[in-house]
């Protein structure tokens, strides 16, 4: 028989335990084996603890792995001894390049700033700011970080670094913001001449009168008409008449002043 073994066995009472046999062969003056003595020890809790640890660790490398944002953790030495695939995806490096390698300074703009990461996360207990990182062929990353302290026996035993790419978000915000600056412009502009509309002058013209009285200062509005017109339209057509207006336009804005409005009334 083996030495040792495992196998299921079933109790009086119906119910299956594991056994793990350890086995001795006794044998006589001529080197026959003559009995076995053999001793179990009950594991079968033993094993269902380690099987849960197994299934914990599955799931543990399942979310690291799968997780959309990156997962770093240095220890005391202070290089990474954790770095997730997503990690790779954002930031550039492999995990083989980083683990034991490499520093969270690699992966800042300055070493002050890693540093000061670190530092705020011990006094405070977590840092959790938009910084820039730095993807291993040298662009900007955008994210938002947070970094938590770990502790063994009641010493910093090293960090969780937790990083969520904002590269995406910051493109959406930036093309919102021109979306809603476009719609501002076309709200308060005459999209022909690119003059203010009559809605802004009708705005302005009040908020003039009110500084005109505070500083007791003359206030001029001009009223400018382009004579015959309609006739230019009547005869030459509306696009001809629009090419009249930017022209008239032009020449309006090259004598204005600073502070000066110059609109587009009708």
């Amino acid at each position: 028989l083996p030495r040792h073994f495992e196998n299921p066995i079933i109790t009086k009472a119906g119910h299956e335990r594991t056994i793990l046999w350890s086995n001795t062969n006794l044998k006589n003056e001529q080197g026959i084996v003559t009995s076995i003595i053999a001793m179990g020890d009950d594991v079968t809790e033993r094993k269902k603890t380690h099987q849960k640890i197994i299934e914990a660790q599955t799931k543990y490398k399942m979310f690291l792995e799968t997780v959309p944002i990156h997962i770093g953790m240095i220890d005391t030495s202070g290089k990474f001894v954790i770095w997730n695939k997503y990690s790779e995806a954002i930031l550039g490096y492999t995990a083989e390049e980083v683990i034991g390698k490499l520093t969270p300074r690699a992966i800042h703009e300055t070493t002050e700033q890693a540093d000061e990461v670190l530092a705020i996360a011990v006094r405070d207990g977590r840092f959790d700011q938009e910084v820039t990182l730095v993807h291993k062929n040298g662009e900007k990353v955008p994210a938002r970080l947070v970094v938590v302290p770990f502790k063994v026996d009641n010493k910093i035993g090293g960090f969780y670094g937790f990083a969520e790419d904002l590269s995406q978000r910051k493109e959406a915000e930036k093309a919102l913001s021109s979306v809603t600056e476009k719609m501002e412009t076309m709200a308060l502009k005459d999209s022909l001449t690119e003059l203010y509309n009559n809605h802004y002058v009708a705005e302005r013209v009040n908020d003039e009168f009110e500084r005109a009285k505070r500083s007791f200062s003359p206030l001029s509005v001009l009223l400018i008409d382009v004579d015959y017109f309609k006739a230019v339209n009547d005869k030459y057509g509306h696009d001809f008449g629009d090419k009249v207006l930017l022209q008239v336009a032009t020449l309006l804005k090259s004598e204005l002043r600073t502070n000066d409005v110059l609109a587009r009334w009708a």
